[in-house]
């Protein structure tokens, strides 16, 4: 019986590998049609550039009208990732629930270029063991409606980003962020209110 699991897993991942090579409309439809059955849940007309790779699809759900640019990462294998309506990816997103925890973006939001939402950190506290084996702290990351994400962005675990908010490119996200502010920085701290 886990011979054939391995198989099936397998083969889904080398047709996944080929469809996200297809170029143009045609490929497009072909990741449509393959996510339509994998992913938990799919929306209309989303569309999937190419290179794209999703982890454990089966925990990730996708509404309306998003689009998802070339090179981007989805990873849900021990957590979940929800991306609401109108949601743009740009290049070279990773979405990282892989450990545990929820990846929750919001209706309308713009994420840019590299950013990094992981919702889990390496635990370290046992000077002897290597950190590697010390286990994870699970969190949660939510984006509220309309939030845009600047270029090369990192957002870590337990993180709320308030509706209407904008991060500044190459913050680091450790604590939540009110609604309507634009924040950065590392530490990201709100810089100004938009009014």
């Amino acid at each position: 019986m886990q011979i054939f699991k391995i198989i099936k897993k397998e083969i889904l991942l080398n047709l996944e590998f080929f469809i996200s090579l297809a170029p143009g409309s045609i490929g497009n439809f072909l990741r449509r049609l393959y996510y339509k059955i994998r992913l938990k849940s799919l929306g209309e007309k989303t569309t999937f550039s190419q290179f794209i790779v999703i982890e454990s699809p089966e925990n990730i759900t996708i509404n309306n009208n998003s689009s998802i640019g070339s090179y981007n990462f989805f990873t849900a294998n021990g957590g979940e990732i929800e991306i609401g309506k109108q949601v743009s990816f740009n290049r070279n997103v990773h979405l990282n629930a892989s450990v545990g925890g929820k990846i929750s973006l919001g209706d309308y939001c713009l994420i840019a270029p590299n950013v990094v939402m992981r919702t889990a950190n390496h635990n370290y506290d046992e000077i002897q063991k290597p950190i590697r084996f010390q286990g994870h702290t699970i969190g949660n990351i939510i984006l509220e409606n309309n939030v845009w994400i600047g270029s090369n962005v990192v957002i870590l675990k337990d993180v709320r980003i308030g509706e209407g908010s904008i991060i500044a490119s190459g913050s680091v996200v450790t604590k939540s962020i009110p609604p309507n502010v634009i924040a950065g920085g590392i530490p990201a701290k709100i810089i100004k209110k938009r009014i």
